[in-house]
């Protein structure tokens, strides 16, 4: 479903969230250009990784909202942006959990964030059996190389 003029999200360490339908949340650091072209109903390609690091188009998600900043975290978000279910999961980005990053977000503040929200629209063909044959040469992904 991916068209060569659908701009791209990475997952990265919440991947697994998306994918189990259980992240409809994510907070980037985007420049004010990048974020301001983006609009509510617009779709979305979602990679696993960065494309420049071998990244893997999974699947297809569609923005509900027009990316915005907003100084609060909303309690709701633990679960929106999929934390729940990686904190359960034992999920970690760089040697931190999800509750470790929630907490530095509550601590240093995300209004300099921009927060996406989307729905999960598709999962790209052969992707999940991707996920369950490629090599695990080291154990880590490409982003802790």
């Amino acid at each position: 479903m991916k068209s060569d003029l659908m701009k791209i999200i990475v997952f990265d360490w919440t991947r697994d969230a998306l994918l189990a339908g259980r992240k409809t949340c994510a907070r980037r650091l985007w420049s004010k250009t990048y974020a301001q072209e983006l609009r509510a109903g617009e779709l979305m390609a979602a990679y696993d990784w960065d494309p420049c690091d071998g990244g893997q188009h999974m699947g297809t998600i569609r923005l509900t909202r027009t990316p915005y900043q907003h100084k609060e975290l909303p309690p709701e978000d633990w679960e929106n942006e999929g934390f729940d279910y990686l904190e359960h999961t034992g999920a970690h980005r760089r040697g931190s959990s999800p509750r470790m990053i929630w907490d530095d977000w509550l601590r240093a503040g995300v209004g300099h964030l921009w927060v996406v929200r989307f729905e999960l629209v598709s999962i790209e063909p052969g992707y999940i059996d991707y996920l369950a044959v490629r090599p695990k040469e080291t154990g880590k992904e490409p982003h802790d190389k």
